[in-house]
Formats: C-alpha cells, structure tokens, sequence
C-alpha cells in the first residue's frame, strides 16, 4: 500500500496514513473529535486522564493494519478495514460513553449508540470532502465492521457486504463474538499509558499484532453453542497463548476498578449526567433543514450531534445568563469548586456463582424506588459494574478460536481447559447511594432505608 504521509503517536510510534485516510483524517467531522475526550469525566480524578477520541482513532487504524498483515488480508479490504477502525467512533457524544448514559436517562425507552451515528458521520466527511471516493457496496463493509449486522435468526450468516470466506475481517474492528478486536487493544494501552504511565495492564498488545506465527485465518462455527450454525473463516490464535489473552480482560477489569469506574468518577459522572438534564431543554442545537434539538435529542440528528463537543456544551452552560440554566450553573460550579454529592452508603454484591444477574438488578431497583419515596430528587444511586466485556457472566475467551502448532484446524476452549486462568469471580457490582445536598436529617433517612434493604436483601452486604 502506498502511504501519503506518516503521524507521530505516544503509543504506537509512526502511523501511516493512505490518501484516503488522509482525505478523512482532514476533514471537521473527523477533527471533531480532538473535542471529544476519551474517558469522560476520569480527568477529575486522574488529571493526565485528558486524551481525545482523535489519537485512539488513529490508533485503531494503525493496529487494524498490524493484524490484516499478519492475516496477509489483500491491500483493497485491508485499506478499508483500517477505514473502518478510523472512524469507528466519530458518533461519540462529548464526553464519549457518559453522553450515553445521559440520552439513555434523558429519553426513558429511546435507544441510542453511538456507532449508527459513526457512519453517518463518515457520510457527512464524504459530503463536506468529495474527493473521498468509497463505492456503495464498500460503504456498506464499513457500516457492518462498525456496527455490525442487521438482526437475524443465528443460524444464519450475518452480513451482506462480504461472503462467509470474509468473516474474519469482521472480527477485527469491533468483535461482536468475542469482544478481541484492535479497538480494545488501543484504548487499553493507550488509557494504561496516560493514567498509569503503563504500569497496569499485562498484555502485551504488540506482540499479538506483530506476529503472523500467531494468529491464523481457519474454518469454524460461528456460533459455538448453535448446531445449525453456518461454518466461516475466522480468526484463530496460538493455543499457548490462551493465558495471554485471559490478560486482556483482566486489565479492562483493573483499569475498570482503578480508574474508569473509580468511587469519585462515578460521583462526577453522575453531576455531570445532572447537569445536562438541567440545561438539555434550555440549550438548542440545529440540524438538517435547520430543524432544533436539544441537548438530549442531538444525537437522532447526525448534523446537530457534529456541532457538540465537551467543551461546547459546558461553556454553553457555563456563560450563560439564561435564568432558565441558572440551576444548572450552579451544579457546574458545584463541580469546578469539588463540592461533590455525599456518600450515604457503599454496598457490594455476595455471590458464590448463584446468583442471576436479573435477582440482583430486581433488588437494585427496589432500593432505588424506596429511596425516592424519601426524596426524588436529592437521592440517587450509582451502579458500579465490571465484568469481562460480556453482558452476563460468561467468560468471552470460550468464544475464540484457537488452534495448535502446525494445524489449519480451528477450536474451541472449555471452560474447564480455562479454569486454571480466568479469576474466580468473572464479576463485580457495587452500589454508591448519594445524598445531592447537605441535609444531616434527609442522610439518617437514607441510611435506615438502606439498613432495611440489606435486611431484606442478603445478596448484597455494607462494605
């Protein structure tokens, strides 16, 4: 492939970039971005926490290009697939993931993530530079890396842009099996290196995407646990190397303990998430055909949710003289001065692998209803959930791949072949209950109703 320019990164040294990339690099949709930080409000716990959606973008393009070498992926796909991990987050609200939570909570049964509005994105890129020349049916391969497929029953195969004999290339950007994609390799080593000077994750992500001698393209079942289901080219890695990828989820786990889901994080997100629902109906913003929404409607609009950024939005707030906001600056300042909502409880989960997801979420919600019945308004809880990428228990890497020296076969890993390195306890949650004002009497209150609860409730424990 031929290369119009090289980019310095604090990870992963010289990035290439093909005139097409470049196309896109250089556009406003895609330096948007630079506005956009990457771990939300961690920078008030950790200040060196500060790096944007921009250099991660460049890094997910740079590792896609270090595995489809390895993968020996033909120049044409490989290019797009580096396309696709490039703008792969270019839907992101500021903020990055907190803005979803905030849409979620703003529009009660509105579903929104950001990576629909990634590619609508990249059309608004095409539209503002038309030297970027992509076909239609290569738009679509880039939609699907990104998104992944349109439902369908699971027997069937997922995607319409490229053949069972192309799965793999599905796997790179954003693993809807797994969860093993370049975009987790980047953002670990890149969060590890910002927050922690790289002295928390264990993984070496280098040595996996350097290395043709360990990942390999075979023929498997897509999905595991469905007889029916139809046999693809997938990505396989070194059987010895399953204890090196248990690593991955580990460190997402510690970087979810040590830092994104920090104590004080939590507390911020939460002042954050308040603030914007204080100003979402006072601040508006435009989209096609001139049409206004509000902060939490922006994103059903991929023109108005290009015009936010982190620091548009909370300078909207902050400068200004609407009375209609005056609550909302006020929390703000709130926030600049660390007046922080108080703790009135931290509680843990007790579970000895019994206990389903569903039975602790139903208590959850029954502590939270019994706290607003004490006040609404001023009490809140705060869920702290960390798992290994999964939505229930489960343990991704029995999903994978892997096959054995010499061999062109691929295979699965039981879960008794990983016993030995995957962690006891594949889970963790936790609850904060928050008192949003000082009121002595209004945190007693709160306090017993939360001595009742854990009466009533034995899976979760005071800590």
């Amino acid at each position: 492939m031929e290369y119009r320019k090289h980019i310095m990164d604090n990870v992963h040294g010289k990035i290439a970039v093909t005139d097409l990339e470049y196309q896109i690099i250089n556009t406003s949709i895609f330096k948007r971005l630079k506005g956009i930080k990457q771990l939300g409000t961690v920078h008030e716990v950790f200040p060196t926490g500060e790096h944007t959606r921009f250099p991660h973008s460049l890094g997910t393009m740079h590792t896609a290009r270090k595995w489809c070498e390895a993968l020996q992926v033909d120049p044409h796909n490989q290019e797009l697939v580096e396309v696709a991990g490039l703008c792969h987050d270019l839907g992101h609200g500021p903020f990055s993931h907190l803005w979803e939570f905030f849409v979620k909570e703003a529009n009660p049964g509105f579903s929104w993530e950001h990576e629909e509005s990634s590619y609508e994105m990249l059309l608004l890129a095409i539209e503002e530079n038309p030297e970027i020349k992509i076909s239609e049916n290569d738009l679509l391969f880039i939609k699907e890396l990104i998104c992944g497929s349109d439902t369908k029953p699971l027997n069937e195969y997922p995607y319409q842009a490229r053949e069972k004999d192309y799965f793999y290339l599905y796997e790179i950007i954003s693993n809807k099996i797994t969860g093993i994609d370049v975009d987790k390799f980047d953002y670990l080593a890149r969060d590890d290196r910002a927050l922690f000077n790289k002295s928390q994750i264990k993984f070496d992500y280098g040595r996996l995407s350097d290395s043709e001698q360990l990942l390999k393209v075979v023929e498997g079942k897509l999905y595991k646990d469905k007889e029916q289901s139809p046999l693809v080219k997938r990505i396989a890695i070194r059987d010895k190397e399953a204890r090196s990828i248990q690593k991955i989820f580990q460190d997402r786990s510690e970087l979810h303990q040590t830092a994104y889901q920090h104590k004080t994080v939590k507390i911020f997100d939460r002042m954050y998430i308040d603030v914007w629902i204080l100003a979402s109906s006072f601040i508006k913003v435009s989209g096609k055909n001139g049409q206004m929404y509000t902060l939490a409607k922006a994103c059903e609009d991929e023109l108005a949710l290009s015009k936010l950024t982190d620091e548009w939005v909370m300078q909207s707030i902050r400068n200004s003289e609407d009375q209609d906001l005056q609550e909302a600056r006020d929390l703000l300042q709130r926030i600049d001065q660390r007046k922080m909502y108080k703790s009135v409880a931290h509680i843990k989960i007790v579970d000895d692998g019994s206990l389903s997801l569903k039975t602790a979420e139903d208590s959850v919600q029954i502590l939270k209803n019994s706290l607003k019945e004490v006040s609404e308004k001023h009490l809140g809880v705060v869920d702290l959930y960390i798992n290994m990428g999964t939505k229930d228990k489960s343990n991704p890497v029995e999903k994978m791949m892997f096959y054995k020296k010499g061999s062109d076969k691929g295979f699965f890993k039981n879960s008794n072949e990983l016993k030995t390195i995957v962690p006891e306890q594949t889970y963790d949650k936790q609850l904060f209950v928050l008192c949003k004002i000082d009121d002595q009497e209004l945190l007693k209150k709160a306090q017993k109703e939360v001595d009742v609860w854990i009466t009533n409730h034995p899976e979760w424990t005071l800590m």
